[in-house]
């Protein structure tokens, strides 16, 4: 196996810990499970989420600066055209039982709301957005937010100019520490959510860099940086940042990942085992889906949460091989045929 083939097996590990640890974290702020789990470890699922934005930041940068440096531009419908087909079809699925549930009367009235998702606004009206079994899509909402700016500005921005880029992207942090002190905390806030994706990206940008800079380190100081990520987290008072936690989670997570994505460690073997390669896979529909199978069901108990959360890692994978795969292939296919007529066009023009 070939190194860039470790790394991307490596952030596939990544993925499903991601989910893992959000599932984790749902089923302990579940009251019908308080007794069961109480004795466990607290964890902050937003950590899982954070680990998300990091791999999507690093992984779709990657992508599109070697599409650049294979056909010499960025082909932005393509690039739309593909995401639109990797994100929306099982969001919609979601969202529909989430509706017909609702409408049988089995999901608080709020849970309607769930269709806002589709908009991708969900991290500015998180409350409209079908209470619990919808707020966990304002993480889709930020991504897909920044994936309408960057491809763009990497389309726009040659190889002399990654340098600003990434002074930009390092800066960004500024801004958000700047608008804190401001008193502009729900600006802040919602800026703040953008730090770790565009963090991703500016490591892809300076890949090499990168690689030497963590690859100078002891492999075993990754699981103080996770430790120390989740410690931050921990301490964030209730609804609010603080600047130390804006400052210092994004590049622990960073370092996380590519610490464990660039060298061979114990880690990186776990993470490229088969169970977790596959839960990897389906991460994105067991991320949906885990939120309708962790809710606060009124009268139900563990069992209840062990069948549902076994359902929902069926659902996901049914969803991975029958819904999401054809559903990538096909927008694959559309953004092919886009760049074939983006690079026919010159010729007709000539003829």
């Amino acid at each position: 196996m070939d190194d860039k083939a470790n790394r991307l097996v490596a952030l596939d590990g990544w993925r499903a810990i991601s989910a893992l640890i959000v599932v984790v974290w749902h089923l302990q702020h579940n009251s019908s499970l308080a007794g069961p789990l109480s004795g466990l470890p607290g964890l902050n699922g937003t950590v899982g989420v954070e680990l998300f934005f990091g791999i999507s930041g690093f992984v779709i940068g990657r992508s599109l600066l070697a599409e650049r440096a294979a056909t010499g531009q960025i082909g932005l419908g393509g690039f739309y055209v593909r995401r639109l087909f990797r994100i929306v079809p099982p969001l919609l699925l979601y969202v529909a039982v989430v509706e017909l549930l609702t409408r049988f009367g089995l999901l608080e009235a709020a849970a309607k709301g769930a269709i806002n998702a589709l908009t991708f606004r969900c991290n500015l009206i998180a409350p409209a957005c079908g209470g619990y079994v919808g707020g966990h899509t304002w993480s889709l909402s930020v991504e897909e937010q920044f994936y309408l700016v960057i491809p763009l500005v990497l389309a726009m921005v040659g190889a002399r100019s990654r340098a600003a880029l990434t002074g930009m992207l390092l800066a960004f942090p500024i801004l958000v520490v700047g608008l804190y002190v401001a008193k502009q905390v729900d600006a802040a806030d919602i800026l703040s959510e953008f730090m770790t994706i565009g963090l991703g990206v500016a490591c892809a940008l300076n890949e090499d860099r990168v690689r030497r800079i963590v690859t100078s380190l002891p492999g075993w100081t990754v699981l103080p940086a996770l430790a120390a990520t989740f410690l931050l987290r921990g301490l964030e008072p209730q609804g609010t940042r603080t600047i130390i936690e804006v400052l210092l989670v994004p590049p622990l997570v960073m370092y996380v990942l590519l610490g464990s994505t660039f060298r061979h460690t114990i880690l990186s073997g776990l993470l490229a085992c088969r169970p977790i390669q596959a839960l990897g896979a389906a991460s994105y529909s067991l991320y949906l889906w885990q939120q309708l199978a962790t809710y606060p069901f009124p009268g139900v108990g563990p069992w209840f949460y062990a069948a549902s959360l076994s359902a929902c890692v069926l659902v996901a994978f049914a969803s991975r091989s029958w819904l999401e795969k054809p559903a990538i292939r096909f927008g694959a296919e559309l953004s092919r045929r886009l760049r074939q007529r983006r690079v026919s066009r010159p010729a007709e023009t000539l003829g």
